[in-house]
């Protein structure tokens, strides 16, 4: 394990509480917060296990293949309640009669989002994801017993360097070698590296740099935020098209036209925001990772 050990612990059993309490709701499916918070557990959990177990432990891997399982069953619901929450404030915008056939097409996804749902609970009730929630106790537990120390000694927090220094070279090789007008692909690519480093600087306890630590957390969080935006405005577009590929209403295929124009809009305002944000993180890191 690596000197992260004990803050790779505690996030571990951190964010298995937050999975387990987000549960209900999900459950429930009253609260789309809920489904979305059991996701970013997952996600937290995932970059855990990745940057702060060295050397590789053949645990780790069958860890987060389940992980990325359960996290895969939480996002068919997620996006769609992402998709839902973008259609209808857009919807709302549409005079008649394209409001009424805006609504039809938000009912598609709301019963393609009943169908994940389905898909969820079939998963939440599983032998497969209880036995994921006890291995993942048990490996912090595990971990914990591997790295005691001396009862006089305290763990020693571990530098930036050390937990971020890797994820913040895998992001900034990705900012350096992006075309002027890069794809869509290319800038969701970069959002999952930002994702990723933002979460390994989670590690690092508030009394090293504090800071120079808050201002790259933040730095990373708008820059992840700007590049959802954008990645929300594609997919959007993407599933609306697929949807009326398949219909024979004309009214619904207008209104998903005007809908997917001011999805444009939205895609063009994010590519306009994201380089500043992107040179914010390069300067926090630059401080912190001198």
């Amino acid at each position: 394990m690596s000197v992260a050990t004990n803050q790779a612990s505690e996030r571990l059993r951190a964010q298995l509480r937050e999975l387990t309490g987000h549960e209900p709701g999900a459950r429930a499916g009253d609260d789309p917060e809920s489904v979305h918070q059991m996701r970013v557990a997952v996600r937290r959990m995932r970059s855990v296990l990745k940057v702060a177990v060295e050397p590789p432990d053949p645990a780790v891997g069958q860890l987060r293949s389940e992980l990325k399982w359960l996290g895969g069953v939480l996002g068919g619901v997620r996006d769609l309640d992402v998709l839902i929450g973008e259609l209808r404030p857009a919807v709302s915008l549409l005079q008649e009669p394209d409001r009424s056939a805006g609504l039809r097409l938000v009912d598609v996804f709301l019963t393609q989002r009943q169908d994940a749902r389905q898909e969820l609970i079939a998963a939440l009730d599983a032998p497969r994801f209880r036995a994921l929630r006890q291995q993942i106790s048990a490996f912090a537990d595990r971990a914990d017993l591997d790295q005691q120390p001396p009862a006089a000694e305290s763990p020693t927090p571990p530098e930036p360097g050390q937990v971020l220094r890797k994820p913040y070279r895998a992001l900034a090789k990705a900012m350096d070698t992006l075309p002027a007008d890069p794809d869509d692909e290319r800038l969701h690519t970069l959002r999952i590296h930002c994702k990723r480093l933002r979460y390994a600087a989670e590690l690092l306890r508030p009394a090293v740099r504090k800071k120079r630590v808050t201002a790259a957390r933040r730095a990373c969080g708008q820059l992840q935020d700007i590049l959802g935006e954008h990645q929300d405005a594609v997919v959007a577009a993407e599933r609306i098209r697929a949807v009326v590929a398949e219909s024979a209403d004309t009214g619904m295929t207008l209104a998903a036209g005007r809908i997917i124009e001011q999805q444009a809009g939205k895609r063009a305002a994010m590519r306009e925001a994201w380089p500043p944000a992107a040179w914010r993180v390069r300067e926090a890191f630059a401080e912190l990772l001198p």
